[in-house]
């Protein structure tokens, strides 16, 4: 009979396209983002026996809220093992500054667990959120993100540097132009990756 039970649980989960490691994440949040550079902050609370290293992490910032969230835009995210409060919890950081784009910016923190395990993670500062399953159709109301608008420039301003990103003036906002490769940093002063 067990033997049994554990074939249809694996039936069960292949048709309904979820997984263990996924349905087994308790909670994750869009612990918080940083008002100049836009870097982001997601934290998950691992199921038992799995690591940083078995997930992959993403901020995904869209200005159009009609989207579905696997079409937003993606900045790459890395495993902070210098978070001093994470407790049993693991934090992922943004790669790199995000300037955005004109008009209100939405941004959730967005954990793969696997091919079709995709979780997005409401906007929490202190404690835990439900994750919400992402597949193709799946859409985000304001509510459920982080928001910024873009800073404003001027017609005399070329260029400036946040943290590791170029950004240009575009239509009167500061918009990404380049983030600068491993070993290279914004240098301020051209601007330009150097």
């Amino acid at each position: 009979m067990k033997k049994f039970l554990t074939m249809v649980a694996v039936a069960m989960t292949c048709l309904m396209g979820s997984s263990a490691f996924a349905d087994s994440v308790d909670w994750c949040n869009f612990q918080w983002m940083e008002a100049d550079s836009h870097i982001g902050y997601g934290r998950i609370l691992l199921p038992e026996g799995k690591t940083a290293a078995d997930v992959s992490a993403y901020m995904a910032c869209t200005t159009d809220l009609s989207k579905p969230v696997v079409e937003w835009n993606k900045i790459e995210a890395a495993h902070n093992p210098f978070c001093q409060d994470c407790g049993k919890n693991v934090e992922f950081m943004t790669e790199s500054a995000y300037a955005g784009y004109q008009g209100t910016n939405y941004c959730t923190f967005v954990f793969k667990l696997g091919k079709d395990d995709v979780l997005a993670c409401r906007p929490v500062k202190d404690g835990p959120s439900d994750p919400m399953r992402v597949d193709s159709k799946r859409k985000l109301v304001s509510d459920m993100t982080r928001t910024f608008a873009p800073d404003k420039c001027g017609a005399d301003d070329k260029g400036r540097c946040a943290k590791n990103e170029v950004q240009a003036c575009v239509d009167g906002y500061w918009q990404h132009y380049e983030t600068c490769k491993a070993g290279k940093t914004c240098d301020a002063s051209v601007p330009a990756c150097k």
